[in-house]
């Protein structure tokens, strides 16, 4: 028996430390499952490298009950030199017949959107990542919303 637990763990951190692109990825829990209008999810990562091409990826976990078909985010960048930089994106998290677009399982689905592709950072630093969900509700808090995640990797493209 210890043994086979022995493997599985031995496997797992294998498994998981073979991703050699990826530069930073982390998770923010969403208290709850509501996520609160003025409560962002805040991503903070250290810039080593203008040189090398990246893409950025936001992940959302929710659960099968997600109310809407798509969400409406803000995203607030905080460069290194102090520049602010604002943006209004939308994600379709199901198709027109209401079929989820993710990797659900019996109660949760994960979405993963490429934001950025191919982007060289201008700065070398720590750079903020600010995400608010922007959804339309009565009392500002959006159910069903389990986390919120970055990923940065390095890329094999590099945008013109």
């Amino acid at each position: 028996m210890y043994k086979s637990l022995y493997m599985f763990i031995l496997g797992a951190l294998l498994l998981f430390s073979c991703d050699k692109d990826k530069i930073y990825e982390h998770y923010v829990d969403i208290p709850g499952a509501k996520w609160d209008a003025e409560s962002p999810a805040t991503f903070e990562v250290e810039v080593p490298d203008t040189s090398q091409p990246l893409n950025v990826l936001m992940n959302f976990r929710t659960t099968k009950d997600y109310p809407y078909q798509n969400l409406y985010i803000f995203l607030t960048t905080v460069f290194p030199d102090g520049n602010i930089a604002q943006d209004t994106m939308e994600f379709y998290f199901m198709d027109n017949k209401g079929k989820p677009l993710g990797d659900c399982t019996s109660q949760a689905c994960n979405y993963k959107f490429m934001v950025m592709q191919g982007i060289k950072f201008p700065f070398t630093g720590l750079y903020t990542f600010r995400i608010h969900q922007a959804m339309r509700t009565p009392d500002n808090q959006l159910t069903d919303v389990l986390n919120v995640g970055m990923r940065i990797e390095k890329s094999n493209t590099q945008r013109k």
